[in-house]
């Protein structure tokens, strides 16, 4: 899991972004690894909903 040191490094850490935890922001990538390939996203969450999903299901801008 990754989130303190992209804050700290961006400058974000106190504000409401670098940690999951009540009170934080819950912007996530969920990103998967299968046999040693690349890095692969998975899903997107903004403020804890779920605005992309890999198979091509979002609802960023309303569909």
């Amino acid at each position: 899991m990754v989130s303190e040191n992209p804050a700290k490094a961006a400058g974000l850490l106190g504000t409401s972004k670098g940690l999951i935890a009540p009170g934080f922001d819950a912007d996530l990538l969920l990103l998967s690894e299968l046999d040693c390939s690349p890095l692969s996203l998975q899903a997107t969450l903004v403020a804890g909903t779920p605005v992309f999903q890999s198979g091509g299901t979002s609802t960023v801008g309303g569909g």
